[in-house]
């Protein structure tokens, strides 16, 4: 993976922030914008961008052309930024409205990932993309679902115009990670070190690959031996079962797919074979593990979270035995790589500079129009905002809306689901969920439904946004 991020023809330099040239990009918070990151390429040989996110841009040689159609031999600077949740796209000010007056539509987008692409020459000569080679951009993405189009943004007009379909296939890259994680196979012996997993039937689920015609003979005969080479791992089970999931690195896991380590060091007594077990948080990996009877026998120890039992079989018990800090380190590794990588990858052909976006239009089949009213914050009730944000946790999305002090507003039966608008001084306000909540279907469509924003945080950076948003 190295190998392929770090090439002798191409360097990513420092990530900055730049002003979008198009007009019709408006970011509505003063001096918080999306990033860009800017590559350099060879455009007399065929190169390919890996961007940190797992996109990657694909330009083949004689792509790129000065403005006269000829091809260009300088070296050539690419700037890329993406657009992939509720906050970026709130912090980017590109317009979500797709219009058309000829076929009267006035419709929202809903966006499965959206990415700014633009170039020049390092001695900053403007460039552009032959109309006869152009680029290919694997936009990957944690959307997949299907039925989205590609659009162009028209930099002049701000109007999208469609540019085909886009192909979505698994990403390949994450697939061949979770290959890489599984096929380190094995069992180990941990000498000395208290881990334990929560009941022996999900350490045989994870090493026998879940095959169950090899699984059931155990669940039929309780006494069957595990495995000898199972055995040589030297984690014991506790035989306890619980329902909680936890968070371990950036990725969820049910409890009872993860290796324990016994942080207390207290036998577990011999009354909680075969009970439930519930965790409870402490701080990071640690938990407390509590077990209780009808007797109202209680037994409390701390445990930590270690691996899951996938790595444990990651090598062998030699290995473990010899080599446990650098196994470990791999693993943390691996886990921190998976963690970042997009389920799918959506591929664009890519004609021009500007921005392109995955969308398709916003369908609710449960949504009703109501009439709306809304008022501002007392210093703000003299402004009108550009626009008005309809968010929803429930399905991770966000709809862009032109704001008005009265207008015709569509809602869902969607208890997570309240509004955002942007005052100056950077200042978000926030209609909240009780709010839209406590609003159904009128039957009468003249009643009008009065809506008050408060302030709700101030806005420096797009990770405030996004902590703003809660998704």
């Amino acid at each position: 993976m190295a190998a392929v991020l770090i090439t002798a023809c191409r360097q990513q330099e420092q990530t900055v922030v730049t002003t979008p040239p198009a007009k019709v990009i408006r970011p509505p918070f003063k001096a918080v914008d999306v990033a860009y990151s800017t590559y350099t390429i060879s455009p007399e040989k065929s190169d390919t961008i890996m961007t940190a996110s797992g996109s990657r841009i694909i330009i083949p040689k004689g792509a790129l052309t000065d403005s006269a159609g000829a091809p260009v031999t300088e070296a050539c600077l690419i700037r890329y930024r993406e657009f992939m949740d509720p906050a970026s796209v709130m912090a980017s000010g590109i317009p979500m409205t797709f219009r058309n007056d000829p076929a009267n539509l006035d419709k929202q987008f809903v966006s499965a990932g959206m990415f700014e692409i633009s170039g020049e020459t390092v001695t900053h000569k403007p460039i552009q993309i032959s109309n006869s080679i152009p680029l290919s951009v694997e936009l990957a993405s944690n959307n997949t679902q299907t039925g989205f189009s590609s659009f162009y943004l028209d930099p002049k007009t701000g109007d999208w115009i469609y540019s085909g379909e886009e192909l979505m296939a698994k990403n390949q890259r994450r697939v061949d990670l979770n290959k890489q994680i599984e096929k380190l196979r094995g069992t180990l012996a941990f000498a000395g070190k208290h881990y334990f997993v929560l009941n022996s039937m999900a350490m045989l689920d994870v090493y026998l690959n879940a095959d169950y015609t090899k699984i059931a003979p155990y669940y039929e005969n309780k006494h069957k031996k595990l495995p000898a080479r199972l055995l040589r791992y030297g984690v014991r089970s506790s035989d306890l079962y619980c329902r909680s999931g936890i968070t371990f690195g950036k990725n969820q896991y049910a409890a009872d797919y993860m290796v324990w380590e016994n942080v207390s060091g207290i036998a577990f007594p011999e009354w909680t074979k075969n009970t439930y077990a519930r965790l409870k948080p402490i701080k990071g990996n640690l938990y407390e593990l509590e077990v209780s009877n009808a007797k109202k026998q209680i037994f409390r120890a701390q445990v930590k979270a270690v691996m899951t039992i996938k790595h444990l079989f990651s090598f062998g018990p030699e290995y473990w035995t010899s080599n446990y800090e650098d196994a470990m380190r791999q693993i943390r590794e691996d886990e921190a790589r998976l963690a970042t990588m997009k389920e799918v990858t959506r591929t664009l052909e890519v004609n021009r500079f500007g921005v392109y976006n995955c969308d398709k239009f916003s369908r609710e089949p449960d949504a009703f129009f109501v009439e709306a009213s809304f008022s501002l914050p007392l210093k703000a009730n003299t402004l009108t905002p550009d626009h008005l944000f309809y968010v929803s946790r429930r399905e991770k999305s966000m709809i862009t809306y032109s704001y008005g002090p009265e207008m015709r507003l569509p809602l869902c039966n969607d208890s997570s689901a309240f509004l955002l608008t942007v005052l100056p001084g950077n200042l978000l306000a926030e209609v909240a969920p009780e709010q839209l909540s406590a609003v159904k279907a009128a039957p009468k469509a003249t009643v009008t439904h009065h809506f008050d924003f408060r302030v709700k945080a101030k806005i420096q950076s797009v990770e405030d946004i996004r902590k703003a948003i809660g998704i």
